[in-house]
């Protein structure tokens, strides 16, 4: 497969790719396996334009198996609700906040367990002071992530995807902190 000396600069070779990438970008929903298959036939078919087509179709296929990736771990909506202890580290800078003089803590927890995604987790009335860096291990009712779908609104879904968080939890009364992170962590 030869490509035309026009298309042989990489930006002439990055558009193609990049305008597959913004294709599955503008989707309501990620296209079915055989949607993907029907896509790629004619790009190993021999006509002028394939080795250009042939780039558009790598840019759709390279995103959707990282937008799948990712949504692979997102925490199943078939066990939302479930009450879990976990061990882990609070994994960024928590944020405080009081609500009618009660301290409320929001702060990423990295579970030990590498099956568990990244959860955003929500501490009421916490009689402690959390610091990035600290493991702890919590009782944590566990939530699959979602926001509203108004139109003009801050799509909170979209942020907590964005920022890698594949969960929602709240802490319950059950917390132990530790001094260190457990062997091979």
């Amino acid at each position: 497969m030869t490509l035309p000396r026009s298309a042989r600069s990489p930006i002439a070779l990055a558009l193609p790719f990049t305008l597959g990438i913004l294709a599955v970008h503008a989707l309501r929903e990620l296209p079915a396996a055989w949607m993907l298959g029907l896509l790629a036939i004619p790009a190993l078919l021999p006509w002028r334009g394939r080795a250009i087509y042939a780039l558009f179709v790598l840019g759709v296929l390279w995103c959707v198996w990282r937008v799948q990736d990712d949504l692979a771990l997102r925490w199943p909506p078939s066990r939302h609700n479930e009450t879990i202890e976990l061990r882990g580290h609070v994994a960024a800078l928590p944020e405080r906040d009081e609500i009618e003089g009660e301290r409320r803590w929001r702060f990423q927890f990295r579970a030990d367990d590498a099956s568990i995604p990244l959860i955003r987790a929500s501490w009421y009335r916490a009689p402690v002071e959390l610091e990035a860096g600290e493991c702890w291990r919590l009782a944590l009712r566990m939530r699959t992530p979602h926001g509203s779908m108004n139109p003009g609104a801050f799509d909170y879904e979209a942020w907590l995807f964005r920022e890698g968080v594949g969960a929602l939890a709240s802490v319950l009364a059950d917390a132990t902190r530790f001094e260190s992170a457990p062997d091979g962590a």
